[in-house]
């Protein structure tokens, strides 16, 4: 079975109560971070599950909220836990800002030394167990190489969408879902908000649903 927990479902400014974007599934042995914003480290510690085994960070796109606390993330996976790799996956844009950010915590041209693996996720199967697979399908959103994330399991498919503009892409890649989890960080009062910049808001998926 899948087990989720969110870490932070704020947008694109923390506040008392809800941080940045990020989420862990956790599905038998593994672990995946989904986005990781500002602050995340301490969200995981608050919840108890700490960094053991948390070697695949999945990114949906490259906004700041979204990719802010991997570089202190990095960081303490490299001095304090017994990882030897972090493998992070995301669309050629996001790859680029999060290599400039591996730079700044590990200088020029270490990533390959310190076991940070950046993996180009296109769409298709991103990673496969006996047990499951882990597919990506692209999302509109403002800029390119936005991704959503899809877990199919024999208990039945559980899509992940990051920020979104329009849900055309969602309708065909999660028709025989049986959930659909949505970053989703606005609601009623910031309408006019979300459609100038390019968010989808809570309404349209009760509509859909």
């Amino acid at each position: 079975m899948f087990e989720l927990v969110f870490l932070g479902t704020s947008a694109s400014a923390p506040s008392v109560q809800r941080g940045l974007s990020s989420a862990i599934v956790m599905i038998n042995e593994h672990r995946f971070m989904i986005d990781c914003g500002e602050g995340t480290q301490r969200q995981i510690l608050r919840s108890g599950l700490g960094f053991r085994r948390l070697d695949k960070i999945l990114l949906t796109h490259g906004h700041l909220h979204h990719i802010l606390g991997i570089g202190g993330l990095a960081s303490t996976l490299g001095r304090w836990e017994a990882l030897d790799e972090l493998n992070i996956f995301g669309g050629a844009a996001t790859l680029a800002r999060v290599e400039l950010l591996m730079e700044v915590v590990f200088g020029s041209n270490q990533i390959p030394n310190v076991g940070v693996a950046l993996n180009l996720m296109q769409a298709g199967i991103v990673f496969a167990d006996r047990h499951f697979t882990l597919s990506a399908f692209p999302v509109q959103h403002r800029g390119l190489g936005m991704r959503s994330l899809q877990r199919n399991h024999r208990y039945g498919a559980k899509p992940h969408s990051g920020d979104s503009t329009s849900l055309v892409n969602h309708h065909a890649s999660t028709a025989t879902s049986s959930a659909l989890i949505h970053q989703c960080a606005i609601a009623l009062p910031q309408v006019s908000s979300a459609m100038e910049y390019r968010h989808r808001w809570a309404g349209h998926y009760y509509s859909w649903a």
